[in-house]
C-alpha cells in the first residue's frame, strides 16, 4: 500500500515473491515516515486495500514457510 501502489504494482511485487520464493520476508503495510519523501506522498490506497495486498503477502509466505519446513 505503499502511496501510488496500483493493482499492476502490486500485483509485480506478488509475481516476484512468486519467483524469488524467499526463505523469510518482513511484510509490513505501509505507514509514512517523517523526515523521508513519501511522507509528502499523497496516501491514496485505502486502507482496507493495504489490509488485503498485506494479507496476501503473509498468507502467501507463510505457505512457503511451511512448504519448506515439510522437505
Amino acid at each position: 500500500g505503499f502511496p501510488t501502489e496500483n493493482k499492476e504494482d502490486f500485483s509485480e511485487t506478488y509475481e516476484m515473491m512468486k519467483r524469488i520464493k524467499f526463505n523469510s520476508a518482513y511484510i509490513f503495510k505501509y505507514s509514512p515516515r517523517p523526515n523521508t519523501e513519501a511522507a509528502n506522498l499523497s496516501d491514496d490506497v485505502p486502507k482496507e486495500e493495504k489490509e488485503r495486498r498485506h494479507k496476501i503477502l503473509l498468507d502467501y509466505q507463510k505457505g512457503l514457510h511451511r512448504k519448506k519446513q515439510k522437505e
